[in-house]
């Protein structure tokens, strides 16, 4: 501060620069205002904050959870990097592969309590999942049975937006699981958001074999049937200070009431029928969401979802930063749905989840779709050459 206590916003940029040259920060311009920025930015900007501080304890609580690969192995070689230095950092993550890359020793917790510790070097993997599940696994991906039929449920013609999204064409039929692949920044993001009315698209959508015009995610939801789990289900799929009861149930209010009159017994019903159908685990229906577990957060995420009743389900990288119970429990909900005849638009950033776990993948490049593969053309090879490499 100045003498006078206001900022001294030169001082503060110069400090900032040096602060991002000193770690070799993957961040945007300091000039940038924090709302513009990506989720996977926004996340470096913490990492940043934090570090300003010159701690002598870091803790990186599912720090690569948004990150994309490059900067998720800047992140872990910086992790090392401090430690070497005599920093203290707890890192906490649902990635195992992550976590033996940068831990000395690890502890597993369940349920709010210590129940194991080990060298990393120490245990297997699966004694790491048994741990953390209270039982072993026996299988992540779901068996992968054919449910599409022929029935196109969303198709999209030359779809754009801005410069981010240039032409996309694609059909999601009923009862696929259509996975969406590519390098960060080549119109994912921009794809879902089309395709849920949160920007207005170019182009042609037609849903259920008719011409649809996306008016905004109300309309696409109570209009059109698409329902969306957003890339940030904190800041974008839940409501934090309320509670699981609201959650679930603010976006299906005339479910349980008439005449503006609620339903309270209605409502009790649905929410105790969702949280015993996705086991969220949540001492009451009255615990607030922002209390809960990242899986469990998820799980009353994909509840709110499934008691709108939509039939066309945009599923963006729903995964991210949950446990590998909940992961399996989300695949096997996934391909459940599709037997029932839900359209399901998938991506995410683990290419192994989209091998297993899609009928066929739509791999985009420069905002437009590279290449679909299935059957035996699907691997994360192919899917990796279709994203970088033109045909």
């Amino acid at each position: 501060l100045s003498p006078l206590g206001t900022l001294r916003k030169p001082a503060i940029r110069r400090k900032t620069a040096e602060l991002f040259e000193r770690y070799r920060f993957p961040a945007p311009s300091p000039n940038v205002e924090v709302r513009r920025l990506t989720l996977a930015e926004r996340q470096v900007v913490e990492i940043a904050k934090a570090l300003a501080r010159a701690p002598s304890t870091l803790i990186l609580d599912e720090a690569t959870s948004a990150l994309p690969p490059r900067e998720t192995e800047w992140l872990l070689g910086l992790a090392r990097q401090l430690a070497a230095s005599g920093m203290l950092v707890v890192f906490i993550s649902h990635r195992i592969a992550e976590v033996r890359q940068v831990a000395d020793r690890l502890t597993v917790f369940r349920n709010g309590m210590t129940v194991a510790a080990h060298r990393t070097t120490a245990v297997s993997d699966d004694e790491i999942i048994a741990a953390m599940l209270g039982r072993r696994l026996e299988r992540l991906y779901p068996e992968r049975t054919r449910t599409a039929t022929e029935r196109v449920a969303l198709r999209a013609r030359q779809v754009s937006v801005g410069r981010r999204l240039s032409g996309v064409d694609l059909d999601l039929h009923e009862g696929e699981v259509l996975g969406i692949a590519g390098l960060q920044g080549h119109g994912q993001r921009e794809l879902f958001q089309a395709l849920f009315g949160v920007v207005r698209p170019r182009g042609e959508i037609e849903i259920w074999g008719k011409p649809a015009q996306m008016r905004g995610p109300r309309h696409a939801l109570g209009r059109l049937g698409i329902a969306m789990v957003p890339e940030d289900r904190r800041n974008q799929g839940l409501l934090l200070s309320k509670s699981v009861r609201e959650n679930l149930t603010l976006s299906v209010i005339p479910r349980f009431s008439r005449f503006g009159i609620l339903n309270a017994a209605r409502e009790r019903a649905l929410v105790d029928e969702m949280i015993g159908f996705l086991r969220i685990k949540a001492g009451t229906p009255e615990q607030l969401a922002g209390t809960l577990s990242g899986g469990n957060q998820q799980k009353v995420i994909f509840g709110k979802m499934l008691l709108t009743e939509a039939r066309i389900l945009l599923l963006y990288d729903p995964t991210r930063g949950v446990d590998v119970g909940t992961k399996g429990e989300i695949f096997q909900l996934m391909r459940d749905l599709a037997g029932k005849g839900y359209a399901i638009l998938f991506y995410s950033s683990d290419l192994a989840e989209l091998v297993h776990v899609a009928d066929r993948v739509a791999v985009m490049r420069n905002g437009r779709v590279a290449a679909t593969l299935d059957g035996d053309e699907l691997s994360e090879q192919r899917i990796l050459r279709a994203a970088m490499f033109e045909n």
